[in-house]
């Protein structure tokens, strides 16, 4: 069914709510993956939150159409809804990672991953691959160093905005005219 304008500012500002609840959810599994690094529980608890916020988008999608629009919803709109969350809680997720890097980072992340991969069996498990753990070390802060803070937040950006692009689809398909 097609939506009317109040349904589709309806959809709007649920989108902008819903797109900051997801944001917020991705930052704290940024954080948790981030603070984590050598301890896998921080690890699993921050891919866990960030698996969550997939399966909330979901929830916000049958809030939306049972509860506020009441009626049936078109795959487009449905689609334009997941997009649209994942835009805004884009946008919010760049920014924080900005702050991050600009601010409280100073080379803490890649401090941190040096020290993983300088354990003992890790190393052993580059070495048993054919990689020298010093070689993979130097290309990576190489390639770490020339990131700035807005690079980390555009490409953070541009990932979650794709991904939102490609699983909007499925749950637009499974919502749609139910």
């Amino acid at each position: 069914m097609i939506l009317n304008n109040t349904e589709m500012k309806q959809l709007a500002g649920f989108a902008r709510q819903f797109g900051t609840f997801t944001g917020l959810t991705w930052i704290v599994s940024f954080l948790l993956g981030v603070y984590g690094i050598g301890n896998g529980l921080m690890q699993l608890a921050g891919v866990a939150v960030g698996l969550f916020s997939l399966y909330a988008i979901t929830i916000y999608v049958k809030y939306l159409r049972t509860q506020v629009i009441e009626h049936p919803m078109n795959f487009s709109s449905i689609y334009g809804y997941v997009t649209l969350i994942f835009f805004y809680g884009s946008l919010l997720m760049a920014a924080a990672v900005w702050v991050y890097f600009a601010f409280f980072d100073h080379g803490q992340l890649l401090i941190s991953f040096i020290d993983f991969i300088s354990l003992p069996q890790n190393t052993k498990a580059l070495a048993d691959s054919g990689i020298s753990a010093k070689k993979f070390i130097d290309v990576y802060s190489q390639a770490f160093a020339q990131y700035g803070p807005l690079d980390f937040a555009i490409e953070i950006m541009s990932t979650n905005i794709i991904i939102g692009i490609i699983f909007g689809i499925p749950v637009a398909l499974w919502f749609k005219n139910r």
